[in-house]
């Protein structure tokens, strides 16, 4: 801490192990870091990069930020708010700089997005694809609060038992994917292909990365296959078909179908369904057009 002060030490009484002046210190009003860190790493998780782009170092060889007056008064506000996160993310979702397109009038005058020219564009992060999937199907689970492992009160990490239970753990739960387990070597199979942070280590910002398997994983993997076809089952029977397709794309994209795709879309499950074929045929149909919108940029990026 004496390196870390440019005042006077605090005080730590004798029968007290000083972290509660630990703690006073971070959070003090002249503490020039926690807030403008703090600020820093939630307009980053917003907006895809951060006022300071080198979030976990404000130091000497870390970047300057872009607007520092703007991330003074965000932490300002901050503390003044009584360090109120609902709010800071309303001031930033409320803003001109959020509303923005991501398609800018002249990208060359500003490449990077440093001076805010427009919205980043950025991918939706593992949790929030795994989210998005269930909620079109129709099967996520909301419950809130509770344990995400059954046995959560009771692990010892050195228990045989736990880690049989880490590596045959088999992700089959419908609940958000704040509550899903994260084992220390063992993932979901979603979070492993689209850039699930290290939980092992501190990771200020996630890499985004295109590979071929987060196609395969979308094309093949059984619980992507199962909640497909738990969505079809919420459209496939309405009449007329234009009507389940717009449903589809509402459910799974929030937005219409233009013409050209409604033709597209139905002239592939004309292609699909014979005269002759079974109601499993014809909801399966309906369920790899749901997969090939959930593999759509549409989906899984915000412009």
């Amino acid at each position: 801490m004496q390196a870390a002060l440019k005042g006077p030490v605090p005080a730590i009484p004798q029968d007290q192990s000083g972290r509660l002046q630990l703690a006073q210190w971070i959070t003090s009003r002249e503490q020039p870091l926690t807030a403008r860190v703090f600020v820093n790493r939630v307009w980053q998780w917003i907006f895809g990069a951060g006022i300071v782009r080198s979030s976990d170092n404000f130091g000497v060889t870390g970047e300057l930020p872009s607007h520092p007056e703007l991330l003074d008064t965000l932490a300002i506000r901050f503390m003044e708010d009584g360090w109120n996160l609902k709010r800071l993310v309303k001031d930033m979702v409320m803003s001109r700089a959020y509303r923005m397109d991501s398609q800018a009038a002249t990208p060359a005058a500003d490449p990077d997005n440093r001076l805010l020219s427009r919205m980043n564009r950025k991918r939706l992060d593992a949790e929030c694809i795994r989210d998005a999937m269930l909620a079109a199907s129709g099967t996520l689970d909301d419950r809130w609060g509770g344990p995400n492992v059954a046995v959560a009160k009771a692990v010892d990490s050195n228990d045989t038992g736990v880690q049989n239970l880490e590596y045959n753990y088999p992700f089959s739960d419908h609940r958000r994917s704040v509550y899903a387990a994260a084992f220390r070597n063992v993932r979901h199979p979603l979070f492993e292909v689209f850039d699930f942070a290290d939980i092992n280590q501190p990771i200020a910002r996630r890499e985004t990365g295109t590979i071929a398997p987060q196609a395969l994983y979308l094309m093949n993997h059984p619980q992507v296959i199962e909640l497909a076809r738990s969505a079809a089952d919420q459209v496939w029977k309405s009449q007329p078909p234009e009507h389940g397709l717009r449903l589809a794309w509402r459910r799974s994209l929030s937005l219409d179908p233009d013409n050209d795709e409604l033709r597209l879309a139905a002239d592939y499950l004309d292609a699909s369904i014979s005269g002759n074929a079974t109601g499993d045929e014809q909801r399966d149909a309906w369920a790899r057009l749901i997969q090939t919108l959930w593999a759509t940029p549409e989906f899984r990026f915000l412009r």
